[in-house]
């Protein structure tokens, strides 16, 4: 059985791919919400799908590409050997680190339309008082999360 790469090298790959998974996914999104970049669904999970091929092709040599805590922690469970649990944790920090990395870049490249949709938009989510919260939600385990922050005025 082949050694676990080494784990410096496969943290900054677990980084580098979840990064590129998020960015382009979450890019997808908000070009198409905030700019109308895109027509609909199709051109978005296109572009979603090439964002995760390229992080797959870009991290599975090296790290195996989990991109994702869930897998990661399956790995562990499930296959010790080929990924010992001592691995977890890091893992789990370099994913959460290409994560944020990647929403900070859709949030620094889209702030300027974020704005302006948020302000277009007052009160759009009816779960939130007015004027606050319309297009900052989330998927987390199924449940759509609607986050209620401040408003633009």
């Amino acid at each position: 059985m082949a050694r676990p790469p080494a784990l410096g090298r496969a943290l900054v790959a677990e980084c580098v791919g979840t990064y590129l998974l998020v960015l382009f996914g979450t890019g997808s999104v908000a070009a198409s919400v905030l700019t109308g970049a895109q027509v609909g669904l199709w051109q978005v999970a296109v572009v979603w799908g090439f964002g995760v091929t390229l992080a797959i092709y870009a991290t599975a040599a090296v790290s195996g590409a989990h991109l994702n805590p869930a897998v990661s922690l399956a790995f562990a469970l499930r296959r010790p050997r080929a990924f010992p649990r001592a691995r977890l944790l890091p893992y789990w920090s370099a994913q959460l680190a290409g994560a944020v990395l990647a929403g900070v870049t859709v949030a620094a490249a889209f702030w300027p339309f974020l704005l302006r949709f948020e302000a277009a938009a007052p009160g759009a989510v009816p779960s939130c008082p007015r004027g606050r919260g319309t297009v900052l939600t989330t998927r987390t385990g199924g449940d759509a999360v609607v986050l209620c922050g401040r408003g633009v005025r």
